[in-house]
Order: C-alpha cells, then sequence, then structure tokens
C-alpha cells in the first residue's frame, strides 16, 4: 500500500512533525480563544487543526467547511448541517431536531452509506437574524459537552452578497460565545488577512494569528526516508533533497511527488534520477487534460509569462531578462498578465515571489518548451 497521502487531511501516523504548534493551538482551545491559521496552499494548515483537535482529550469538533457558498442561507444551512450531524453522533439528535421546530427539521437517511443526517425545508430562506439563533444552539452544544467550532475556507464568505453584513453579524454573535473557541482557516491569504487584519474589518484582532510554514526538509525527511525504507526503497538524501526541490517545498506537493516516485519503483529499487524522471511522467500524464484546458482559456502573453516563469521563477518578472522570455517590452501588461494569472488561481504570490500554485504545471510547460 502507497503511504504517501495528499490532497485530503492525515492525522495519526501519517501526520508528521509539528508538536510545538500541536501545543499552541490545544492551549488556545483550553482557554477558549479564537484562533486564524495562515499558511500558503497546501502547507497542512487544515491537517494541524484536526490532528490537535484529536489530540485533546474530551473536546468533540464542529466542522464546516464553507467552501463555494454563495450566500448566507447556504452559510446558515452549513453550521445546521454540521450540528446535525456531530449531535447525531453523540446522540443529542432528537434533542437537536426539537432545538429548531421553525425551520421543519427532519431526519434522512443516505442511501449510499446508511448515514442518518438533518434536512431543513428547502423552502425557508435563511438570513444573518437566524445567525443569533444557530451560534445559541452552538453554545448549548458546547454546554452538555465541549466543542471547537473549526471553520475551514472562511474567506469564501467573502463571496456572499451583502457579505459585510454577514461578517459583521457572525462576529457579533461569536463575540457573545466567549467560552467556545473558533478556529478559521482558509486557503487564499490574502482574503484571509482582509478579514482579520484590516482595521475596518469586524473581525479585526478577533483571534490570535497561528503561522503554519512548510515542514523543513530537515524535518521532513527522517519521517519520508523511514517510509520509503519500511517500503524496501532505498533513497538516498541526495534524490529526496531533489524531489523536495521540484515540489517546492510544499508539505502537500512533497508527499505528492512521492506518492509518483513510490508508484514507479519496486521492493528493493535503489531509487535513481531515472525513478525520480519516470515519477515526473506520471505526474504530468495525470494532469495533462486539465492543463490543456487551463492554457486554451489564457491570452497568448499570459501563457508566455507561464512559460517565463516556469524558466526563471517569479523573484524578478518585471526584469528584461523575464521580458525578453515573455517576449514583451511592456512591463505594465506583464504585471497585468501575472494578476490575472492570480485571480484564476493558477499561481500566487508569496512574500518573495510569484510561484504556481501546482508544481506539476511548471514541469509540463518546461517539457512542453
Amino acid at each position: 500500500m502507497n503511504p504517501f497521502k495528499y490532497g485530503s487531511v492525515v492525522l495519526g501516523k501519517d501526520f508528521c512533525g509539528r508538536t510545538d504548534l500541536i501545543k499552541q493551538v490545544q492551549g488556545h482551545i483550553e482557554s477558549s480563544q479564537n484562533i486564524v491559521v495562515y499558511g500558503e496552499r497546501r502547507v497542512g494548515k487544515t491537517s494541524l487543526i484536526y490532528e490537535a483537535t484529536r489530540r485533546q482529550k474530551g473536546c468533540r469538533t464542529l466542522q464546516i467547511d464553507l467552501m463555494n457558498i454563495k450566500s448566507v442561507n447556504a452559510l446558515c444551512r452549513k453550521f445546521l448541517s454540521a450540528l446535525g450531524t456531530m449531535e447525531q453522533q453523540s446522540g443529542f439528535f432528537e434533542r437537536f431536531l426539537k432545538s429548531i421546530p421553525s425551520l421543519r427539521p427532519s431526519l434522512s437517511v443516505d442511501p449510499i452509506t446508511g448515514t442518518p443526517s438533518v434536512t431543513l425545508d428547502t423552502s425557508i430562506s435563511l438570513s444573518e437574524k437566524n445567525l443569533q439563533e444557530i451560534i445559541s444552539l452552538v453554545r448549548a452544544t458546547h454546554k452538555r459537552k465541549p466543542l471547537v467550532v473549526v471553520v475551514d475556507e472562511f474567506q469564501a464568505i467573502l463571496e456572499v452578497p451583502d457579505s459585510d453584513m454577514a461578517i459583521a453579524e457572525l462576529r457579533a454573535q461569536i463575540q457573545h460565545a466567549p467560552e467556545v473557541p473558533f478556529i478559521f482557516a482558509g486557503s487564499i491569504r490574502h482574503q484571509m488577512e482582509e478579514i482579520f487584519t484590516s482595521p475596518t474589518s469586524p473581525f479585526f484582532k478577533s483571534a490570535i494569528p497561528l503561522e503554519v510554514s512548510p515542514l523543513s526538509y530537515v524535518e521532513f525527511a527522517p519521517f519520508l526516508l523511514q517510509r520509503f525504507r519500511d517500503g524496501e526503497r532505498n533513497i538516498s538524501e541526495n534524490i529526496l533533497e531533489s524531489v523536495f526541490n521540484l515540489a517546492g517545498g510544499i508539505t502537500g506537493d512533497v508527499q505528492q511527488f512521492c506518492e509518483a516516485l513510490w508508484s514507479k519503483t519496486d521492493p528493493g529499487d535503489t531509487i535513481t534520477t531515472e525513478h525520480v524522471n519516470a515519477a515526473i511522467d506520471l505526474l504530468i500524464s495525470r494532469e495533462t487534460l486539465s492543463f490543456q484546458i487551463i492554457l486554451a482559456r489564457l491570452t497568448d502573453l499570459q501563457v508566455r509569462v507561464l512559460h517565463a516563469l516556469a524558466e526563471l521563477g517569479g523573484e524578478k518578472p518585471t526584469s528584461m531578462e523575464f521580458m525578453k522570455k515573455a517576449d514583451t517590452h511592456n512591463a505594465s501588461a506583464v504585471a497585468q498578465a501575472l494578476d490575472r494569472l492570480a485571480r484564476m488561481k493558477i499561481i500566487y504570490r508569496n512574500q518573495l515571489e510569484w510561484r504556481y500554485m501546482n508544481p506539476v504545471l511548471r514541469l509540463y510547460l518546461l517539457r512542453s518548451s
């Protein structure tokens, strides 16, 4: 069985390191302190949060993912659905149903999994005023047995029409639940910072910031090396470090590259650069169609900028060398192309440089140059 996992939350034996951060999260939970978790995409923010809450004794986790919410109605239903699922698991489901009679809840069963869940009357549209009732339910649930509320992809609330009103009301209600610890996380850092660091935002200074950086090679390498060795695959630190660099050092991307490398080797193999190249071929083959679709939607300049970024890196995208590679003399046009590519979530900018959201796309472009 391939031991390398990516694209999902990893817990227990699949979780690596971050002992100090785990202790910090647990300390904030015990103090009922709200926190906001920052970090680059695929760095392991969500896994860190859930591993910390998993290790926290006597505490339940209310998991809410706001990905793709488009209305306050959807926001409210996300909270209620999560509450219903948790209360069903803890044996308080009937009491939960009776606590929201105005929403005409009913018990439904997933026909595939057989798992009970709460269904609310779809004809009823929920609004900001329902957030008070929902947070009151959260407080009542916490009183029965302590919980921590984890709100992932929180930046999606900015996409809700009249998001200012929704954010203000949610902040007001959370402020009235000081005994309940909330943990906020999101995959688009600048939007999360807009919510929590802008003086004009209701959530300004409402949560302690916690930075999650990529695992360093020194910390991550022993974990990865042992996994290869457990599978009777010999890999040198030089080869592993080259894989680490190909993945840009991002924790989830490193796992993805290692998964492909495992798939292209057998027990007893000594891993070489040929195996690494075969793993890259595998990764590219899995995503070629999606890459072709992405590139077909771009302008010629945007494609040229991506190629220049792949070859030269993103530290100096308006240098003469970069613009020559992108076949343009217009620095403003390059800046606009980078901004557009970022809004399409193809690239992103950290504190130092522009980078690819998906490092495999960079390798695909280098192979196709």
